[in-house]
């Protein structure tokens, strides 16, 4: 099973940066497969460079360009999902320590 993580931001290299560390907690569960969506609405904080730094760490893919706000966003990342659930977890949101027990 796939799950699709993803994250909308705008302006909040800092936050990306901490959502990206807390994605461990997750990747260290080996029997749970997830890609990291990020949605960035075009910041010129860095944000589009740091991720393209990742080259695909946990899957990831992403976007940074213009949207009309965060629903907006939050659709791209659905429709760019290809897991079987979707969770929500935003610039600067970080995982609890036992996710992978959540997840499961």
């Amino acid at each position: 099973m796939l799950l699709s993580i993803i994250t909308v931001a705008f302006r909040n290299l800092e936050g990306i940066v901490k959502t990206h560390a807390s994605l461990a907690q997750l990747a260290r569960a080996g029997d749970i497969s997830f890609e990291w969506i990020v949605v960035d609405g075009g910041s010129s904080d860095g944000t589009s460079a740091f991720l393209e730094g990742l080259s695909g760490e946990h899957r990831l893919r992403f976007v940074s360009e213009p949207d009309n706000g965060i629903y907006d966003a939050m659709n791209k990342g659905i429709r760019m999902a290809q897991g079987k659930f979707v969770l929500f977890l935003n610039s600067g949101d970080s995982f609890h320590a036992d996710v992978s027990q959540f997840v499961r």
